[in-house]
């Protein structure tokens, strides 16, 4: 079996977003204290221009869109059409880092024509429409993207690491367990590599040799279920190039999978002894 080297690029976020901010139309500030744009700063996406449903993104940019795309994707929006009654049908995001327009365009691209505009372009991008409808309560699309990815592990088209990425940002374990089954891919050290840091011919998927803001792109559980998987089954990971190497890492998938419902068991517990001490 060989290895196969690859290089995709990737982008490190600067904070991760609380469901405590979705909140809709009627806010003043946005998530980071600031007010809200103006009537005369908000722009027109050229696109989206009809529709009886008014979205206004973070970064002042105004959709109108058929109401029946957003209430059939996500319950969300369905609870805020419905809380509101007759109103004006308008939602102002105030998240800068997953309700900007770029990120809310390829959510429509994927609710109108059922395409992941975003799985061949960098990474960030779509952990970040991942994780809008994960904010949303976008189910359907979700499983979009999830179906994609694992057709892609299985022709052998996406990196593994992107695969695990994005399977742990939608808190899906069985995209990142086939992505661990899928594991010939090495970081290759080359001029072009945006990645730089990624260790030569070590197996990607190994955090021991993953780049930093890779590390900063995955939930502390999948993380450490993953750490704790690669320490069992596959030790230091690197230069691994035979069938002979690889054999040893036939259960790191199952090991994965154990470390991770045992870490989601740990979270469960410390949340409910923590609702049981409020007064």
């Amino acid at each position: 079996m060989s290895i196969r080297t690859s290089s995709f690029s990737a982008m490190t976020i600067s904070s991760t977003t609380s469901s405590q901010n979705m909140e809709s139309s009627g806010r003043q500030m946005n998530s980071k204290g600031n007010p809200l744009a103006d009537e005369d700063e908000i722009q027109d996406d050229p696109v989206f221009t009809q529709g009886d449903f008014t979205v206004i993104t973070a970064d002042h940019v105004r959709f109108r869109v058929p109401s029946f795309h957003l209430l059939s994707s996500s319950s969300v929006f369905r609870d805020l059409v419905s809380a509101g009654g007759d109103q004006d049908k308008t939602i102002t995001f105030v998240d800068p880092e997953l309700e900007s327009a770029a990120t809310f365009r390829q959510y429509l691209a994927l609710v109108i024509d059922g395409r992941v505009k975003s799985f061949d372009k960098e990474l960030e991008g779509l952990r970040q429409l991942v994780l809008f409808l994960a904010k949303w309560d976008c189910n359907p699309p979700t499983r979009i993207i999830l179906l994609d990815i694992r057709e892609q592990l299985r022709l052998g088209t996406v990196h593994p690491i992107k695969a695990f990425t994005v399977g742990a940002a939608a808190d899906d374990p069985t995209t990142c367990a086939l992505a661990l089954e899928t594991i010939t891919w090495a970081w290759n050290a080359g001029p072009e590599d945006e990645l730089a840091g990624g260790t030569t011919k070590a197996l990607s998927t190994h955090p021991l040799h993953m780049p930093y803001n890779l590390w900063s792109l995955i939930p502390p559980s999948y993380m450490w279920a993953l750490a704790r998987a690669w320490g069992k089954c596959g030790g230091g990971g690197a230069g691994v190039q035979t069938d002979k190497d690889l054999d040893k890492l036939g259960s790191l998938s199952a090991e994965f999978m154990r470390l991770l419902e045992l870490a989601k068991k740990g979270e469960r517990s410390r949340a409910h002894e923590g609702r049981g001490q409020q007064p």
